[in-house]
């Protein structure tokens, strides 16, 4: 980090991650990538940083080291949401000039059985389904929509969300079938709205 740091100088820094769930004894660890893009070099182009976070999936905020001067005070994590990191993190694809991916694990993420996103409630699901839409109003008040790259990422990232949100509600026992289909239906709402098509 120190050396990239003093090298480089970039507004970010991506790390890739290993991801260790302690109950979880047959599984090997897996090493995940926090971007998707050109690795261990000085990355300049706006539209290639902002598209890297999107189609990554890492918007975790532990997975990147960030400049306190690429970082507005008008970029903040939603209160009593889940999902905060995706609402926000992406957002700084707006902000940052520079950016340098370490495609080495810097961290290792210990699941907890006991977390907050452990066990998936509608609220939770439904959070996530509507996490990118603050991403979307950012990109267009930038102009990084008008990047065919950085749109088809987002477009990319909504729609994984989506498919990922209604499998999970359709599974969900304590919902009526009635309860289900109203929680994917607005599900549908936050991906229309979160997608730049």
């Amino acid at each position: 980090l120190l050396k990239t740091v003093s090298l480089y100088s970039p507004d970010i820094i991506f790390c890739d991650y290993f991801v260790w769930n302690p109950k979880d004894t047959k599984t090997k660890m897996i090493q995940n990538s926090g971007f998707k893009g050109a690795a261990n070099q000085f990355i300049s182009q706006q539209d290639n940083i902002a598209s890297g976070m999107l189609l990554s999936g890492a918007s975790f905020a532990w997975s990147k080291v960030v400049k306190k001067s690429a970082w507005p005070t008008s970029i903040r994590f939603p209160e009593n949401r889940y999902f905060e990191d995706m609402a926000t993190c992406p957002q700084l694809g707006a902000t940052v000039l520079s950016a340098y991916y370490a495609a080495d694990p810097w961290v290792w993420y210990r699941q907890n059985p006991l977390g907050l996103t452990a066990k998936m409630a509608p609220e939770k699901l439904l959070d996530w389904a509507n996490a990118l839409i603050s991403v979307k109003e950012r990109y267009q008040q930038s102009g990084l929509l008008q990047s065919p790259k950085v749109k088809f990422a987002l477009a990319h990232a909504s729609a994984r969300n989506f498919r990922a949100v209604s499998r999970r509600l359709k599974k969900y026992p304590e919902l009526s079938p009635k309860e289900k289909q109203n929680s994917i239906c607005l599900a549908w709402k936050y991906f229309l709205k979160s997608t730049p098509y």
